[in-house]
C-alpha cells in the first residue's frame, strides 16, 4: 500500500481510525505509567534496603561500650591494613552457604537463606608470622577481636606464590561456620587507575608506569577487590626530604593511601594515611 492509498484509507475511515488512535494513546499512557511505577517501586525498595542496613549497623555499634568505640578510633597502620583486607572482600565458605562482610566498625554474617546478623566489633591486637614453603610464602595475621558479648581470634592468612599472586583465607571460632575456612568470593585483577595531570607528572619524572605498579602491588596485598584507584587531585612536595606525596582514593570507600615518590632514588612507596 503506497502513501496515497494510506491517506485515502484514513479519509474513508475517519471514525475507526480516531478510535484506534485513541486506544493506542491510552495503551501508551498506561504502559508509561506502569513503567514509571515499577521504577519508583524499585528505587523505593533499594532506598529501604539501604536504610535498613544503616539502622542495623547503627544498632550494632550502639551495643559496644564507650571504651570499645574509643579503641576503634586509635588503630595503628598495621591494624588498619588488615582491616582494609577484611573490608575489601566478600568472604564465604567452600559450600557458599555462609558469608561474612566487614566494615570499619561492624561485621555482617549471612546465610544462603537470606538471613543476616550485624555485630559491632573492635580489634585489640594483631600478631604476624611468616612461613616459607617451596611453592609459596604464607603470612598469618592473628587478630584478637572483641564484640559486645564475646571475644575470639580471627586468623587471616595471605599466601603468595612465586609469581607474586596473592590468595586470602579467613578462619575463626567466632564466625558462623566455626572452624571452616572462608575465602574471597572474587578479586578484581583489572584495576582502573586515574592519571595525574601534566604538572604532577613532571614531579615524578613522568613515571606513570612506576606509579601504577606501586599502587597495583599495594592493592594486591591489602585491597585485592579494588576496582578503581582515583587521584585526589592534590600533591604535596617535601623539599627538605626531596619527596612528592600523592594521595589516592580506593573505590568509593574511605580507604586512602599516599604514594611517596623519592625524587633522588626515583622510587615509589605506598603508605596508608587513614
Amino acid at each position: 500500500m503506497d502513501l496515497s492509498s494510506v491517506k485515502n484509507f484514513i479519509t474513508d475511515h475517519k471514525a475507526p481510525c480516531a478510535i484506534a488512535l485513541a486506544a493506542l494513546l491510552v495503551f501508551a499512557s498506561l504502559s508509561f505509567a506502569r513503567f514509571s511505577q515499577v521504577q519508583s517501586e524499585k528505587a523505593a525498595a533499594e532506598q529501604q534496603a539501604s536504610s535498613e542496613q544503616d539502622d542495623q549497623q547503627a544498632e550494632a555499634e550502639a551495643q559496644l561500650t564507650n571504651e570499645q568505640r574509643a579503641k576503634q578510633g586509635k588503630y595503628s597502620n598495621d591494624v588498619q591494613q588488615v582491616l582494609d583486607v577484611l573490608k575489601a572482600n566478600l568472604w564465604c565458605t567452600e559450600d557458599k552457604q555462609k558469608l561474612v562482610t566487614f566494615d570499619q566498625t561492624t561485621f555482617t554474617q549471612r546465610t544462603d537463606d537470606g538471613s543476616s546478623k550485624t555485630v559491632g566489633y573492635v580489634v585489640d591486637a594483631i600478631d604476624t608470622s611468616k612461613e616459607q614453603n617451596t611453592d609459596y610464602t604464607s603470612e598469618v595475621f592473628t587478630i584478637a577481636v572483641e564484640t559486645p558479648d564475646d571475644s575470639f581470634i580471627l586468623t587471616l592468612t595471605r599466601e603468595e606464590d612465586g609469581d607474586g599472586n596473592f590468595q586470602y583465607f579467613l578462619k575463626s571460632s567466632g564466625l558462623a561456620a566455626s572452624g571452616q575456612v572462608y575465602s574471597t568470593v572474587s578479586s578484581n585483577a583489572n584495576i582502573e587507575i586515574s592519571t595525574l595531570n601534566q604538572d604532577a607528572m613532571q614531579l615524578i619524572n613522568n613515571d606513570q608506569e612506576g606509579l601504577e605498579q606501586a599502587l597495583r602491588d599495594y592493592s594486591a596485598q591489602y585491597l585485592p577487590a579494588t576496582a578503581t584507584i582515583t587521584w585526589t587531585k592534590s600533591v604535596t612536595i617535601d623539599w627538605e626530604n626531596g619527596t612528592v606525596n600523592i594521595p589516592f582514593q580506593f573505590d568509593s570507600t574511605t580507604a586512602q593511601v599516599q604514594v611517596v615518590y623519592d625524587r633522588s632514588a626515583k622510587t615509589f612507596t605506598v603508605q596508608s594515611i587513614r
